[in-house]
């Protein structure tokens, strides 16, 4: 889960770099999906 977890963090810091109302949709994806991984 933690390996996951830092995947999900990974992703999410790099489309912030490119697409900050990406980043915000995947926040939200990111931040239901977590707690259920």
């Amino acid at each position: 889960t933690s390996i996951l977890w830092l995947i999900y963090g990974s992703l999410l810091w790099v489309n912030l770099l490119f697409s900050p109302s990406l980043s915000d949709y995947l926040l939200v994806v990111w931040l239901i999906k977590v707690p259920f991984v």
